[in-house]
């Protein structure tokens, strides 16, 4: 339904319009609402998920999930044969990466040992 046309000269009316709507809200007797900050950032950030790569996008759906209270997405599995071959290239590229590094004289830090596992705990008294 239409609100009633103003009652009066309407010059008056709107003047009087124009000079409330000049006056800072403070002025009114209103107070001025909070700008959400947290808001616009999670906006902003929404709309330049489009722009970023696959892994970062996805961790930022992963939040929106999360904020709307959805149960996160489950990790994609793969075939473990399949992880298997992508970790034995892994190994080769490493291996590749530090020859060239020594053949050009970069001293690389020591390697950690794979099979360097916690020493041996002995409990209880000795029987030598």
């Amino acid at each position: 339904a239409r609100p009633p046309p103003p009652s009066g000269p309407p010059a008056a009316a709107a003047a009087a319009a124009g000079a409330a709507a000049q006056e800072p809200a403070e002025a009114q007797g209103r107070k001025r609402p909070r700008f959400d900050f947290g808001a616009a950032f999670r906006e902003a950030r929404e709309l330049g998920a489009t722009a970023l790569e696959t892994r970062d996008r996805r961790r930022i759906e992963d939040e929106r999930r999360r904020e709307l209270g959805l149960p996160p997405k489950k990790q994609q599995r793969i075939p473990f044969k399949m992880k298997m071959g992508m970790m034995r290239e892994h190994k080769k590229w490493v291996d590749r990466v530090e020859q060239r590094a020594k053949e050009a004289g970069v001293v690389l830090p020591k390697k950690r040992r794979d099979d360097a596992g916690p020493k041996s705990r002995r409990r209880g008294p000795r029987n030598d």
